[in-house]
């Protein structure tokens, strides 16, 4: 969708996704991982799998506008930021979600990857998620 087709309320989450992606990008950036753990959730606790059907609705637009929002921003938005983002924009609305963090190795060379998960459904970094390995998640 071009900006002018999309309803004021995906403009808005369309904006928080921009801001909170550059938040969180700076974060995971110059922060060390330890300072992070605890706005990530709570260490190997899942979130529950059911959700209603607004908030799968909900957790689908959250989803739609940081995907979208992370091809536009003038900083490499990786997945990390991205899973950060739509989980901090899921807590504000009050549903639960798991960050998952992963690793492959690829020529010898241990490779990360974080995703984001809420109920059934992989909000952000599930493309490639066949080749991880959890090592890591923290749920609501």
């Amino acid at each position: 969708k071009t900006l002018r087709r999309c309803s004021w309320y995906q403009r808005r989450l369309l904006v928080e996704a921009f801001c909170l992606l550059g938040v969180t990008r700076a974060a995971s950036f110059w922060l060390p991982f330890r300072m992070l753990v605890p706005y990530l959730g709570v260490a190997q606790q899942a979130s529950p799998t059911a959700v209603s059907p607004t908030e799968a609705l909900v957790i689908d637009q959250v989803g739609w506008a940081v995907r979208n929002m992370s091809r536009y921003t003038p900083w490499v938005s990786n997945c990390m930021a991205q899973a950060m983002t739509a989980k901090w924009m899921l807590r504000w609305r009050g549903i639960s979600s798991t960050l998952y963090l992963g690793v492959d190795k690829v020529d010898d060379v241990a490779v990360g990857h974080a995703w984001l998960q809420a109920g059934r459904q992989i909000i952000t970094g599930g493309g490639t998620l066949g080749r991880y390995k959890p090592v890591a998640h923290f749920g609501d």
